[in-house]
């Protein structure tokens, strides 16, 4: 911890006031004395450019995060001006919102297009595999990945192109989606990913994502729901994906491509759309309340032509 007597007293003064995490203002402490001795003073002498510039390296994925760091900097440098410790007057940290210091690109890169995701659904060899992940990304999850586990041969209707989801009844997919449903739920062997076998199902069995019979009779929704994340981590890996991509991230790729497709189809820019009454039918498809500024800042330069 750089200039760690004036800091442990900063700590000191603050835990004595207001109730805080113990470890939270050492932790952050110990993330900038790196940049601290590589500078040759304290992080409440760093100029707005050397500040922001740490804050950007320290890799922060969450807005969230962010926000706090600069709040405490903010607040420890406002401590040290009032203290005659800070070398001018001026906080550098007020001047720096959560977008300078932001990694937009670490979800960037995590973005599958439609293209991507069906290329991917090709390279599985099993029709079950393709379905989840086509319909996480067009909008398919539920609580404990319930709308996949519940829904049965009977819940699809391809020719309205409508699949009959738990909780929520009947939305529109793509004739790609309905297609692997039907071919998923018509299917009675498991090809693993290896390819060296094939694991039988209970012919009597109409769901679309099936398990071995005692897996599934006797299991809670929690349970049926791991067989998908358990599956959805098998095909992260079999297809190479990046080690941080998840669930919530497909389904977010989705919500892009439909925000882009929906808003050139109402011709209008993407953001304009964002903003726009339409908006609530991808909130509506994926299930969710999207806060808008916050997905501009992860994806907004996904959204631009």
């Amino acid at each position: 911890m750089y200039n760690s007597e004036i800091k442990k007293r900063y700590i000191s003064e603050k835990e004595s006031g207001i109730r805080i995490n113990p470890y939270i203002m050492p932790a952050l402490f110990e993330k900038t004395a790196a940049y601290e001795e590589a500078a040759g003073k304290d992080v409440c002498n760093f100029s707005a450019s050397q500040a922001a510039e740490m804050l950007n390296a320290f890799g922060s994925h969450s807005i969230n995060s962010v926000n706090v760091n600069v709040s405490m900097l903010k607040q420890y440098t406002d401590w040290c001006i009032q203290q005659g410790i800070a070398a001018h007057p001026q906080n550098p940290y007020k001047g720096i919102s959560a977008d300078l210091a932001f990694r937009r690109e670490y979800y960037e890169k995590r973005v599958w297009s439609r293209e991507q995701v069906l290329a991917c659904c090709r390279d599985l060899p099993d029709f079950c595999d393709r379905f989840i992940l086509l319909g996480l990304f067009e909008g398919i999850k539920g609580k404990n990945y319930c709308e996949f586990t519940m829904m049965k041969r009977a819940d699809i209707d391809s020719a309205r192109r409508t699949i009959g989801l738990y909780g929520r009844g009947p939305c529109i997919f793509s004739e790609e989606l309905c297609r692997l449903g039907i071919k998923s739920a018509d299917e009675y062997y498991y090809h693993t990913l290896s390819g060296d076998r094939s694991i039988p199902f209970p012919p009597d069995d109409d769901h679309v994502i099936k398990a071995q019979r005692n897996a599934m009779e006797r299991a809670d929704l929690f349970r049926k729901g791991r067989r998908v994340y358990t599956a959805l981590n098998r095909i992260f890996r079999f297809i190479g994906a990046d080690p941080d991509m998840n669930a919530q991230t497909v389904a977010e790729s989705g919500m892009i491509d439909m925000i882009k497709r929906r808003s050139r189809e109402n011709g209008m820019s993407a953001q304009a759309y964002l903003y726009s009454s339409s908006f609530s039918e991808v909130e509506k498809q994926y299930d969710t309340h999207i806060v808008k500024a916050h997905f501009i800042k992860k994806y907004g330069g996904l959204l631009t032509p």
